[in-house]
């Protein structure tokens, strides 16, 4: 909302994708509440970025000479690095950057959006990893003549592009590889799950007054459409859109979203909530707080959030779901002993 997780959910969310970016969540940004929108709208997530210019030049970095000391200034970007195994070479992170545990020996060096450029200064990093909605911070560094790296994270391919990009640039590209490869195929293996069910509509509310759904160009439209749903919302090409109560009462969809805040209101008395179908028949999924939230984070862990999300869509299809989860959930560790994912909810 791919937020950093928040902030990322889009940037994932970088929090819920690039990553959605809306608050500074996991960071992925700011007070988890106004600031989630304030966030949305300053970074629109993620989440979930990588311009082609940028990409092609951390490619050329790679190959000529992996770098030895990177900071990392998104969760997402954070986690990639520990799911590779350069965790060593990770000199600072953002303030944001809270997993894996490990990480809370690292020095900070900044926000999602602000750098301490004393403390970066005496750490001199070959690079500075960054995500979408964090261009003007890539501006800043480079007029310091610090490298930077802005990684996409507007689909779920991209996280297993970052994997390859990331392990070029740390010196781990065949373990890039076969962690991109593993995530792949867990993706292709539940769309192949998934393809013969019904394209159930999805309204997936990102703030509820006023109504902030995700647009075709955005990580979560992406995670629908794997996930065997269709936006209702997808005609709408920006990443984070304000939405009519009206259009919403006309879409009906079957699935309504909604975000971990709005679990307090009373959505069957309050207009135009109380005057769709899915809230009078419980078909509403509150996403949960924002440390546990893995549907909009771009990394490893978006397979619990795939799955939480899925069979809540599907139904029917609880235990093919659950058999997916649980052998794509075996491939994947972040650092040493720390698990990538955790297990899901009942």
């Amino acid at each position: 909302m791919a937020f950093e997780y928040d902030c990322e959910r889009h940037s994932l969310s970088a929090g819920r994708s690039s990553t959605i970016v809306m608050s500074s969540k996991h960071a992925s940004s700011n007070s988890f509440i106004m600031a989630r929108m304030k966030l949305m709208s300053v970074i629109s997530f993620a989440l979930i970025v990588l311009t082609t210019g940028q990409s092609a030049h951390a490619e050329k970095l790679g190959a000529e000479r992996p770098a030895s000391s990177i900071v990392s200034l998104a969760p997402s970007n954070t986690e990639l690095v520990y799911s590779l195994g350069a965790e060593d070479k990770l000199v600072g992170i953002s303030s944001y950057c809270t997993y894996p545990p490990e990480t809370k020996s690292k020095p900070k060096v900044g926000s999602f959006v602000s750098i301490n450029w004393e403390r970066l200064a005496k750490l001199k990093p070959d690079v500075v990893l960054l995500v979408q909605g964090q261009e003007s911070l890539s501006f800043q560094l480079k007029k310091h003549q610090v490298r930077s790296v802005v990684l996409n994270n507007k689909s779920l391919d991209d996280i297993s592009r970052n994997l390859i990009l990331l392990g070029s640039v740390c010196g781990k590209s065949e373990r890039a590889e076969k962690l991109a490869t593993s995530f792949q195929n867990s993706i292709a293996r539940l769309k192949e799950t998934l393809k013969n069910e019904p394209r159930r509509k999805v309204f997936f509310c990102v703030w509820p007054k006023p109504i902030v759904t995700v647009g075709g160009d955005s990580f979560l439209n992406d995670v629908i459409t794997t996930c065997g749903g269709t936006n209702i919302a997808a005609d709408i090409k920006s990443g984070y859109p304000k939405f009519s109560p009206e259009k919403l009462i006309a879409s009906q969809p079957d699935l309504l979203v909604m975000p971990f805040e709005s679990r307090s209101s009373s959505l069957k008395t309050t207009p135009p909530w109380s005057l769709m179908t899915a809230v009078k028949e419980n078909r509403v999924y509150h996403l949960p707080d924002r440390e546990h939230d893995y549907l909009s984070r771009p990394t490893l862990q978006i397979f619990e959030g795939l799955y939480e999300f899925a069979r809540r869509l599907h139904p029917e299809r609880q235990i093919e779901l659950r058999s997916w989860f649980d052998k794509s959930q075996t491939k994947f560790t972040v650092a040493k002993q720390t698990p990538m994912v955790r297990k899901p909810q009942n």
